[in-house]
């Protein structure tokens, strides 16, 4: 009876609110609340780290893309709460943690303040998630602290060669970066750029989205300039890693061509793959029910729960 209670205020308050921005904050709100999310803070070295947590089970850490946040777990996290203890987290540099100058956010740096992140929130080994730039985080994470991972699931992942172009590098190519967000419209641009079929985002949303994200262009520029030189990393580091591999993948995939999953199967031929027809980039958010239910099979065929 409370949660509808809580739901009823909340849209009460959403349908008042007189600001965009206020009501943008209420409809991310809602969203944490209905996935079962809290949102905290913690210390990790110099770095204050936001994330989002719920749940209860085994720990399953989800590590966002490029110019992405803890948000975008939100609808993917719902679908697991009720059985995993679920962490999304802001990486240092991006969301509402801290960005600090003059510092790497380089995929081994970030893995070595997710090791910091791991021990502040006391967690044992987890199942880790990653999703673009945070596959390549999640890749080498597992690499470096393979003792402290059960799983590793890479969705449309970077640090992996794709053996044909994707429409990314061929505007990267030509000195434009559609990931950097320059005007209102851009967004729109980017959000066409991400997804096959755009899941419905209100537009006070991808308003506030956009205003939060101009500010950090020019520091989202360098960043991506140091991490597309890490291109390989995640290539280097599967012939080491031993723990189960997921990969998920949409086939229609702008920013990483789908043809990665096949560097990867020479790679690792045991590894996990699958490929999402018609979505793009982001899976965990164009088809929410179809990969958490992928993840989930996943770790019950390589985790089977005691009888």
């Amino acid at each position: 009876m409370l949660k509808y209670l809580r739901a009823f205020v909340l849209v009460g308050a959403v349908s008042q609110a007189s600001c965009a921005g206020r009501l943008a904050e209420w409809a991310v709100d809602l969203e944490r609340w209905r996935s079962n999310l809290e949102e905290k803070r913690t210390r990790v070295g110099e770095f204050e780290v936001a994330y989002l947590e719920g749940g209860h089970g085994p720990h399953a850490l989800l590590i966002h893309g490029f110019g992405g946040d803890k948000e975008h777990w939100t609808r993917f996290a719902r679908q697991l709460t009720d059985r995993y203890h679920v962490i999304a987290v802001d990486l240092p540099g991006f969301g509402e943690s801290s960005r600090l100058e003059g510092l790497s956010y380089g995929p081994k740096e970030q893995a070595d303040r997710i090791e910091l992140f791991r021990m502040a929130l006391g967690l044992e080994k987890m199942h880790v998630v990653g999703n673009s730039m945070g596959g390549m985080v999640a890749g080498v994470y597992t690499d470096q602290y393979q003792d402290r991972v059960l799983s590793l699931t890479l969705i449309d992942s970077g640090g992996i060669r794709s053996p044909e172009p994707s429409e990314l590098s061929r505007e990267l190519a030509q000195g434009r970066n559609p990931l950097v967000v320059e005007t209102r419209e851009d967004m729109d641009k980017l959000l066409a750029f991400n997804f096959y079929k755009q899941p419905f985002i209100p537009g006070l949303v991808v308003t506030k989205l956009y205003e939060a994200s101009v500010p950090h262009r020019e520091w989202n520029r360098r960043v991506f300039k140091e991490i597309h030189g890490k291109g390989t990393v995640v290539e280097e580091a599967l012939p080491r890693i031993r723990v189960p591999i997921l990969v998920m993948w949409g086939d229609k995939d702008r920013v990483i061509h789908v043809s990665a999953t096949q560097t990867v199967q020479k790679i690792k031929p045991e590894a996990e793959i699958k490929i999402l027809k018609d979505c793009g980039h982001a899976p965990m958010i164009e088809r929410v029910d179809e990969s958490s239910q992928i993840f989930m099979d996943f770790v019950d065929r390589r985790f089977p729960a005691p009888q």
